[in-house]
């Protein structure tokens, strides 16, 4: 099932609660400032992607990676905008750079090649989704240039264009989840939402409704997997 929903939460006055919030910044620790996502890896550690390199936190400490033109094996830019913990490593989208995977073993970072049409590498460097399937491979949603799926068994990349995938109804992609019935769905700037099927590389769409003289209201910008597996995907209305 599908929702397109927007919400607002008013606190009832008579039922107030408060909670300790401690604020963390680069006083504290914190890499950077501007924080792009937050995401929490197998062992507890949560990680932060900011503008200003990459954070590992274990509610006591921060230990921040940065790039390092005098190291070999240093994250690749600092200004992170996603980034996806997939196992032992995380998957990263470096602002104007492309992609880079970190191995959390021994802390290196190395840069995904770019090699449009060829499984060595993917398609284009503006990643704004990266997620992974039910057989772990990862899939790497490029704005305006498809996806590339990085094959675990195979160590190599699988492309899926507008050209070649008629299933692929938009390439305008924002984020994407996997759901419990192991369904990728994926927001997108053209009011569509798809739902993926990574076994047999097929897709649905599905779109909403807006006034097209503003068609600034058909753009999603999330999606979010809510009990019993509805898909909620928000955007300007």
């Amino acid at each position: 099932m599908l929702m397109v929903t927007s919400a607002a939460v008013q606190a009832n006055i008579n039922n107030d609660r408060f909670v300790n919030i401690t604020r963390y910044d680069v006083f504290e620790g914190l890499a950077g400032n501007k924080v792009t996502q937050i995401g929490q890896d197998q062992d507890g550690f949560m990680w932060f992607g900011t503008h200003n390199g990459l954070s590992r936190f274990d509610s006591q400490t921060f230990v921040n990676y940065r790039t390092d033109t005098l190291a070999k094996n240093a994250l690749p830019a600092n200004e992170i905008s996603v980034f996806h913990i997939h196992k032992n490593q995380i998957w990263l989208s470096l602002n104007e750079v492309g992609l880079a995977t970190m191995n959390m073993a021994d802390e290196t970072f190395k840069r995904v090649p770019q090699t449009p049409g060829k499984p060595q590498g993917i398609e284009h460097p503006v990643v704004f989704a990266l997620t992974s399937d039910q057989s772990e491979n990862v899939w790497v949603f490029q704005f305006d240039h498809g996806i590339s799926v990085y094959e675990k068994q195979q160590e190599s990349y699988s492309h899926y264009t507008q050209e070649n995938s008629d299933w692929l109804s938009s390439v305008r992609f924002f984020e994407a989840r996997l759901d419990e019935q192991g369904f990728i769905w994926v927001a997108t700037l053209d009011g569509l939402v798809l739902k993926i099927d990574p076994q047999n590389r097929t897709a649905q769409s599905f779109a909403i409704d807006y006034d097209d003289t503003e068609l600034k209201n058909s753009r999603l910008y999330s999606v979010s997997i809510g009990p019993n597996n509805q898909v909620y995907a928000s955007g300007y209305m």
